[in-house]
């Protein structure tokens, strides 16, 4: 590979991993075998004793720069962030409205139209069509408001393509401070 730091990260297209690489999977490398990245990173990206510390893990994660852009929120050098699936609550849907029109009148169609109101139903027929200077005269019954939803996860990656990222553990030049 062309000249490259120690601690570089890069994507990597190929199957098989150059040497002096090691892939970004968080695997947990001896301290004394690779000082001198250690040296760079530490434990910033995790560790399980004195003797080891956890390279960053990109598998399936998009890096994301460190600090805080402008209006943004603030992200530190090692943290995980996100979620691959989401539900949604209520709380975090705009809240919105329906007009709902009905009558107390018996209904009088079995097919809406562009006039047509829910009506009182004692027979097959939902639905009374009314003129548009009649106020509707009903109260909707809170059943028939209920929620909908199920509650379920929904995806929230969007499209990508799948690489490997590969981090620099030996050779390469060691930086120095700007």
């Amino acid at each position: 590979m062309a000249e490259y730091y120690l601690g570089e990260i890069r994507m990597w297209a190929g199957p098989r991993i150059p040497a002096g690489w090691r892939l970004c999977d968080g695997s947990l490398l001896d301290v004394a075998t690779y000082q001198a990245l250690y040296t760079l990173i530490g434990t910033t990206y995790g560790s399980t004793s004195a003797n080891n510390f956890a390279l960053p893990d990109l598998r399936g994660r998009l890096a994301v720069g460190q600090g805080q852009g402008p209006g943004l929120t603030p992200h530190n050098l090692g943290a995980a962030g996100g979620r691959e699936n989401v539900v949604l609550t209520t709380a975090q849907i705009p809240g919105h409205t329906h007009t709902i029109y009905a009558t107390s009148t018996a209904g009088t169609a079995n097919i809406p139209g562009p006039a047509a109101v829910w009506a009182h139903c004692e027979t097959p027929k939902p639905y009374s069509t009314v003129t548009a200077a009649a106020p509707p005269d009903a109260a909707m019954s809170v059943a028939a408001l209920t929620s909908d939803g199920g509650n379920q996860p929904h995806n929230n990656v969007m499209p990508s393509l799948v690489i490997n990222f590969i981090i620099a553990v030996q050779g390469g030049l060691y930086p120095t401070p700007a």
